[in-house]
């Protein structure tokens, strides 16, 4: 199709003028007024053939957006409809990792690398890595978004397929750093449903831990507040800081059901205090839940029962915070380079 354009369009524009020209002017058969006239006929008629193929181009190009949305409404998740052939456990229980490698549909190598882990019931871990190691892919594996590639994901001796997919991902509370503030009431916002006055108490009580109380009482109606104006012209526009707050919020009105708790970067709007006084508040008031949390500033690190240093991919060293120092490999490089920005008055030393 393209040569065949190429040459209508050397011809209508060059070859067609040539020839009226030499019919007019060397063979003398035809007037100077019959060329203006066939020269505007060839070039209404080209101009109509060219739109004539935009438009062929543009069914094609529809018609490329047509299949892709025909083949995503008609796509079944195996993952969703899952029912599952065992109860999930009712307790915290430990969640093994085994040789398990992850690759997304058409990509030519592996995101994730025979990952083994074990994490006992009640530990708190830290991932840390650069950008794009992987760490973000893992917890979506952990809360069965995608399925692995290769290997499993353990969780109370069950391959995490074997439970109901929705009973399974209601043992977690999670936050992450693309979280969603919706039109909708601050208690709404928090429990994600129609919240009756008895409910109330826990609302208040987990904004509180998420140390939003203070803005929470300059809101005109409190609790029944219209965050955003989508739907609300009073409504309340938060700031990026008081938004994750309400997101985090989230996490602790989910406490009593709650075996695994996953952050996701969920402070990375606030100042570094702020953040490691939210850190030491979730840890403190996740009890005895799992807690995984992801973090570029390692000063959030150092409380972890274990840290997992991701690197293209793999795990390539683990330990304790005061474990990896020793070692002084990637981890304890990439905590000395953070540290010199926050030290003050030699609190920290590499």
């Amino acid at each position: 199709m393209v040569n065949w354009i190429t040459v209508f369009t050397f011809l209508s524009m060059f070859c067609v003028p040539l020839y009226l020209g030499y019919m007019a002017l060397v063979a003398c058969s035809i007037g100077l007024g019959d060329v203006a006239a066939l020269n505007k006929a060839q070039s209404a008629m080209r101009n109509q053939l060219d739109s004539v193929n935009y438009c062929v181009e543009r069914i094609q190009r529809a018609g490329l957006f047509c299949e892709r949305f025909r083949k995503f409404m008609n796509y079944e998740s195996k993952i969703e409809k899952a029912r599952g052939t065992v109860q999930v456990p009712k307790s915290q229980s430990v969640l093994e990792i085994k040789d398990m490698s992850f690759r997304y549909d058409g990509a030519k190598k592996d995101t994730l690398k025979h990952i083994n882990m074990k994490i006992q019931a009640g530990q708190k871990v830290a991932f840390v890595g650069e950008n794009g190691a992987g760490k973000s892919t893992f917890i979506k594996l952990l809360m069965r978004l995608y399925d692995v590639t290769e290997g499993s994901i353990c969780y109370g001796g069950h391959d995490i397929r074997e439970y109901s997919t929705e009973e399974y991902r209601d043992i977690f509370g999670s936050v992450f750093q693309d979280y969603q503030i919706y039109a909708a009431s601050v208690q709404e916002n928090v429990m994600m449903q129609n919240v009756a006055a008895p409910g109330q108490g826990l609302v208040e009580a987990a904004l509180e831990q998420s140390g939003f109380s203070e803005r929470l009482n300059t809101l005109p109606n409190g609790l029944l507040t219209s965050l955003t104006r989508e739907f609300a012209e009073d409504g309340v526009q938060l700031s990026g800081g008081e938004a994750q707050k309400v997101a985090i919020a989230r996490l602790f009105a989910k406490k009593e059901r709650m075996h695994i708790a996953i952050l996701d970067e969920p402070s990375s709007a606030l100042d570094p205090k702020a953040e490691y006084e939210l850190n030491q508040n979730i840890l403190n008031r996740a009890e005895d839940a799992t807690v995984i949390f992801i973090s570029h500033r390692l000063s959030t690190t150092r409380d972890a029962d274990c840290i997992y240093m991701f690197e293209n991919g793999e795990i390539i060293e683990q330990g304790t915070h005061q474990e990896l120092m020793e070692k002084n490999g990637q981890y304890a490089e990439m905590f000395c380079c953070q540290a010199k920005y926050y030290q003050q008055n030699q609190e920290i030393i590499c």
